[in-house]
């Protein structure tokens, strides 16, 4: 008798486990929605010429989904790529997307930083920071 209580409760278990698991594995959906008014207008331009890498915006744009987020998106193709950080600088863009060694020439250039060299920071054979000079 006792050993049917327990399989009893072993089942009812499994069954509980089983019930949550497939209840976690339904599909969350958030809905865009626009704020009142007008589309904000955004201007977007890219690192270079459309690619691969601009899927996701120009999928963006096709369905709706900037529109649906209340942006009116315009995106520019620049004819430099060195040219968006400069113009996002100037306020003549809102975003642009870029390479990450042009962001930080843009940045060093930009604010007159002076790069670290690859030494610093690391630790000798005897547990010290090594330092270097600079310059």
């Amino acid at each position: 008798m006792k050993l049917r209580v327990g399989r009893r409760l072993s089942f009812a278990a499994l069954i509980a486990v089983c019930a949550l698991a497939l209840a976690a594995c339904g599909e969350k959906k958030d809905a865009l929605s626009a704020p009142s008014g007008s589309d904000q207008p955004l201007s977007l331009m890219l690192d270079w010429v459309p690619n691969a890498d601009h899927v996701g915006i120009y999928q963006a744009l096709r369905e709706g989904d900037f529109t649906k987020a209340g942006l009116n998106v315009h995106v520019e193709i620049p004819s430099d790529p060195a040219t968006p950080l400069n113009l996002v600088a100037a306020g003549k863009v809102d975003i642009a997307i870029s390479y990450e060694p042009e962001l930080l020439r843009f940045f060093q250039a930009r604010f007159d930083l002076v790069p670290a060299p690859a030494e610093l920071g690391a630790v000798g054979e005897e547990g010290r920071a090594r330092t270097a000079s600079v310059g």
